[in-house]
Order: C-alpha cells, then sequence, then structure tokens
C-alpha cells in the first residue's frame, strides 16, 4: 500500500510517516519547499506528477497553529481546504480498487475552547465535519475517514506555542500525568489506516490522556 502523508517534516506527521515506514507502507512526504499546502494550484500539480501509480492511505497531518493570529485564509486553507481537496483528488483512485483510507489529524481545540486559538480551533471543528461528511460519501466503496483528536502531544509545535510553565500546570491537570509522544498518537494513526481497521469510519477518536473527561 502506499500512504501520502501532510506535515511529516516533525512531530505527529514524522512519527506517522516513520511507523508506515516500518510497517511496509509506501509513504510519499512532501516538504513544505516541495509542495505549498496553502496554494490550491500546487497541490492539484503536486498529485498529478507524483501520485499517479495512486494512494491508497492519505493522512491530513499538516497544520498551521499561530496564537492569537487572524490569518483566516492561510490557516483556513492549510488546515481545512486542503484536506477536503486532498480527498476529492485521490479518492477516485481509492474507488476504483474499492478500498482506501483516510485519517484527518485534528485537535482537542476543535471541542475545547482556548483564549487566541479562535481561528486554528475552527479550522479543526470544520476539519471533523468534513470527515463526518466524506465518511458517508465515500462508505459504499469501503472507503474508511475518521479523525483523531490529540490532546497536549509533545512536539516542536507544542513547545514553540506554550511556554513550559504553562505546560507544566497542563500535565498536572492529564489523568495520565504527562503529554503524549508522537508515537503513541501514530500507533492509532496505523491502525485507522491499515485493513485491520474493517468497520470505524466517520468518528473523531479522542486521544489525550484522559483530559477531556475531567
Amino acid at each position: 500500500m502506499n500512504a501520502l502523508i501532510t506535515g511529516a517534516s516533525s512531530g505527529i506527521g514524522k512519527a506517522i510517516s516513520k511507523l508506515f515506514y516500518n510497517n511496509d507502507i509506501g509513504v510519499v512526504s512532501p516538504t513544505r519547499q516541495e509542495l505549498n499546502l496553502a496554494n490550491e494550484e500546487e497541490v492539484k500539480k503536486y498529485i498529478k506528477q507524483n501520485c499517479q501509480t495512486g494512494i491508497d492511505i492519505l493522512v491530513n497531518c499538516a497544520g498551521v497553529n499561530v496564537p492569537f493570529a487572524q490569518e483566516w485564509e492561510r490557516i483556513l486553507q492549510v488546515n481545512t481546504l486542503t484536506p477536503a481537496l486532498l480527498i476529492e483528488l485521490l479518492s477516485p483512485y481509492m474507488k476504483r480498487q474499492r478500498f482506501g483510507r483516510i485519517v484527518n489529524i485534528s485537535s482537542l481545540y476543535s471541542l475545547r475552547a482556548k483564549e487566541g486559538r479562535m481561528v486554528y480551533a475552527a479550522s479543526k471543528a470544520a476539519l471533523d465535519s468534513i470527515t463526518r461528511t466524506a465518511a458517508l460519501e465515500l462508505a459504499q466503496y469501503n472507503i474508511l475517514v475518521n479523525s483523531v483528536i490529540p490532546g497536549f502531544v509533545l512536539t516542536p509545535m507544542t513547545e514553540t506555542n506554550i511556554g513550559l510553565q504553562e505546560l507544566q500546570e497542563i500535565e498536572v491537570r492529564i489523568p495520565l500525568e504527562r503529554l503524549a509522544q508522537p508515537e503513541e498518537i501514530a500507533e492509532l494513526v496505523l491502525f485507522l489506516a491499515s485493513r485491520k481497521n474493517t468497520y470505524i469510519t466517520g468518528q473523531s477518536i479522542i486521544i489525550d490522556g484522559g483530559l477531556s473527561i475531567i
């Protein structure tokens, strides 16, 4: 099987790419220099040139999260519109094969509020909605579509956006008393994207160490 993974240069995306490779899944993982996810025409061109052999698995992991940013257009394009476009571009092959797995990486901010995260939260909530609609539209072709909602994960983005003191305060609130490792999120994504997943679709699955239940 072959997978396209966006945002695979670091953090969760990098962990997913490595885990897929170790499980004999071919990985296409363009860098920011190779593919500008904020440009629709570049996305179409890249898919046409690099995915001719077909993509069985799509993982929309790339995301822009800039606290207090008002860059609605760029953030929505990368976090919401481009994932929808990639589903549209890659699903025809999956339909012909009557097999496909699509996993969208969402965020706990799609469910919870925090000052300064308005644009990011809106983009991820929309992504969860896209997940459900795509799951309905593609189910008849044996294409399963889900989103994964991580809580706080120890990634460069988390370290950049949240200071050390706040991270320590967050850890105390998490029932498991620690942030997730990217590899733990990747394991869930691997299952949802594999042939072992035969009946889970249209779901937004929270993996947050229990934070959302308190």
